[in-house]
């Protein structure tokens, strides 16, 4: 028997793949929509630290979720929150700290910060730089009172748009006081990054 000739009945050359980028990590909630704001007087359970992967560079929760399962509290806590997230690369964290809060922050903040990070994803290696600046986007704190007017502002629309309620008030000459309008159910200040 004779071999094929060249060209005739050969597999075809497959090019290599190219090489991955580094592994980086970014917030999802560049890439999904806010959620609506929710309440409860329950507190969520503990969750269970992540587990690594070996050989890759996990990616953090949003972190407008991981800053509210971080043991934090105090001055640690509030300016963890006013944290925009940037960006993260292998296992570094980047924050960029709200101005206006800048004159509260120093270095045991970070270490602080990274430690309870480090605890939560459950790998040493993780490390967090924070540094004051302007900011691109909302921070956990933003996020939260911005979720926090939607929800009012539309429990005072949906009021405004009761038709038993808007007759009670023609009747008896009554006004809607806005500012009295409380969300009490169904409103979450957790969700996404």
């Amino acid at each position: 028997p004779t071999a094929p000739a060249a060209g005739a009945g050969a597999l075809p050359s497959v090019a290599p793949a190219p090489e991955a980028a580094p592994p980086e990590c970014e917030p999802p909630e560049s890439r999904a929509a806010p959620e609506p704001l929710r309440t409860s007087s329950v507190s969520a359970p503990p969750t269970a630290p992540l587990e690594p992967v070996p050989g890759a560079t996990p990616e953090p929760p949003p972190w407008h979720r991981l800053v509210e399962r971080l043991e934090l509290t105090g001055s640690t806590r509030v300016i963890a929150r006013n944290c925009e997230w940037r960006g993260c690369r292998d296992l570094e964290v980047s924050l960029v700290l709200d101005k206006e809060q800048a004159n509260l922050f120093n270095a045991r903040h970070s270490e602080r910060i990274t430690a309870a990070l480090r605890r939560e994803l459950g790998d040493e290696r993780w490390t967090v730089v924070i540094e004051p600046g302007e900011l691109a986007a909302e921070t956990p704190a933003q996020r939260e009172a911005r979720l926090r007017r939607e929800a009012h502002a539309g429990a005072v629309a949906r009021l405004r748009g009761d038709p038993r309620l808007g007759s009670l008030l023609e009747r008896f000459a009554g006004t809607l006081e806005e500012e009295s309008v409380e969300v009490t159910s169904g409103v979450t200040t957790t969700g996404e990054h």
